[in-house]
């Protein structure tokens, strides 16, 4: 994207937002994410439930976003009531 009309808005977590209309500069198809993050010595990491991760992010004095919640599984329920931890070790 071209940089000019892009500012940074630290009210939530640090975006880069642009109020014009942009055109990107290129697309770049990426055919397999995991063997691009292997080539570049990225890790990767999934989880079989993301809320306890999820907790310990909100817990934690880190400036987030859970805008992609709304695709993750559901939170697991224990006696009727969502589940919650209270405290999670990070990896």
């Amino acid at each position: 994207m071209p940089e000019d009309t892009f500012s940074e808005d630290n009210t939530v977590a640090g975006y880069w937002v642009s109020h014009a209309t942009v055109e990107p500069l290129e697309m770049v198809t990426i055919d397999d994410l995991v063997a691009s993050h292997a080539v570049a010595d990225i890790p990767l990491r999934t989880e079989d439930n993301l809320w306890p991760f999820w907790d310990h992010v909100v817990a934690s004095t880190l400036e987030y976003s859970g805008t992609r919640l709304r695709y993750a599984q559901p939170r697991p329920v224990c006696g009727g009531a969502p589940m919650r931890h209270a405290h999670i070790v990070p990896p």
